[in-house]
C-alpha cells in the first residue's frame, strides 16, 4: 500500500501566508514577547513583507502558464 500526497501547485503562497500570519500574531501580541524585543522588531518587517512575498510567488512561472497545472 502506498500513500500519495499531492501538494497543491501554489504551496509557496500558503507558506508565505502562514509566516505572515505568525508575524502578525507576534506584532499584535507584543506583550507576550516582551522578553525578546528583537523578535517583535523582526516580526514587524515580516508582517509587511509577507503579503508582498505571497503575491510575488502567486505569479510563479511553473504554475501560471508553465509546466504544472494549477490545481
Amino acid at each position: 500500500m502506498s500513500i500519495n500526497v499531492n501538494f497543491p501547485a501554489s504551496w509557496k503562497t500558503s507558506v508565505a501566508g502562514f509566516i505572515s500570519l505568525a508575524a502578525g500574531f507576534i506584532v499584535l501580541n507584543a506583550s507576550y514577547f516582551s522578553a525578546h524585543p528583537l523578535i517583535v522588531e523582526l516580526a514587524k518587517y515580516v508582517s509587511v513583507g509577507g503579503p508582498a512575498a505571497g503575491l510575488f510567488m502567486a505569479k510563479d512561472s511553473n504554475v501560471t502558464g508553465g509546466t504544472k497545472a494549477n490545481e
